[in-house]
């Protein structure tokens, strides 16, 4: 499979026969600027796998020094790749390469971004299939975003029982997306376990979501995790019916709901969910709250 920009011209696929493979396409100006993307996005992906072998020695080694300053270096690759996309839909605005990237990519981009990048498409994109997956997210971003109403769904728990979000009403709700076979979702839990040990007599809960596809993997994750509230999941993976109403591409991710499941936080993660439950219960029982500024 060879996937390339089609367009009314004379488009021609080069295929060497002794390496199948190696394929090239001339006379589509969108594979042209998609062509010089692949080249400077491989240019950055090999300065991030360089850093992979180091990545890993440090973490067994548990040099957190080295992995902090590991961390930094991945974050400016990452803003280095994103800025590549941004940069070919400013500068090429009608081309389909440029949605079709956002929504390969769309991890990467928070709700402002995708707004300001939606009104620079050029108006020949607006019947694209690509065009209209980003204004897609963009609405399904805007629906969950903090001040609304959280979205219900309901979902199997580990016995089979159907759990609805709703159900949950009454306390404050951390909605916590994650997988067995996430290691960032792994790492994280920790700080999930010690919230819930401090806020939950105080009336706060947990419901995790989890992108598994192997029930045995998903439950013995709960189980070696310690994670004693409530989990449901489809077992759909990627296609998780509740990931996607919340927009969920990447995860750890969470929601914190209201005692009416109104949205009022989104990826609180460690000292900064510490802090928001605070904020709203009080105190937490045997935890030292590390003062941190919350952004509104």
């Amino acid at each position: 499979m060879f996937p390339f920009f089609l367009e009314n011209s004379d488009i021609r696929l080069v295929v060497h026969a002794d390496s199948a493979g190696l394929i090239d396409v001339t006379g589509s100006a969108n594979q042209d600027l998609f062509k010089i993307y692949i080249k400077n996005n491989d240019s950055i992906q090999k300065l991030i796998n360089a850093l992979d072998p180091i990545y890993a020695k440090a973490d067994s080694l548990k040099d957190t020094a080295t992995i902090k300053k590991l961390d930094d270096q991945f974050k400016a690759h990452d803003k280095e790749l994103k800025k590549l996309i941004v940069d070919l839909v400013k500068n090429h605005p009608a081309s389909p390469a440029g949605p079709w990237l956002i929504m390969r990519n769309s991890y990467q981009f928070e709700l402002p971004e995708l707004d300001s990048l939606l009104v620079v498409f050029d108006s020949t994109l607006c019947h694209s299939f690509f065009y209209k997956a980003v204004a897609k997210r963009v609405a399904i971003l805007k629906r969950v975003q903090i001040g609304q109403p959280g979205v219900d769904f309901s979902m199997n728990d580990t016995t089979g029982k159907q759990v609805a979000l709703s159900s949950l009403k009454g306390k404050i709700l951390l909605v916590d997306f994650w997988a067995s076979w996430c290691h960032p979702c792994r790492l994280e839990n920790p700080n999930v376990v010690k919230a819930y040990a401090g806020f939950h007599k105080k009336g706060f809960d947990v419901l995790g979501v989890s992108f598994d596809r192997k029930k045995d993997n998903w439950e013995k994750a709960i189980k070696d995790d310690k994670l004693t509230w409530n989990h449901v999941s489809d077992l759909q993976y990627w296609g998780n019916a509740a990931g996607k109403l919340y927009g969920i591409n990447s995860i750890p991710a969470n929601i914190l709901l209201d005692k009416d499941q109104k949205i009022i936080g989104r990826n609180l993660r460690g000292d900064a969910l510490i802090a928001k439950l605070t904020e709203l219960l009080g105190p937490p029982a045997n935890i030292p709250v590390k003062r941190i500024k919350l952004n509104k």
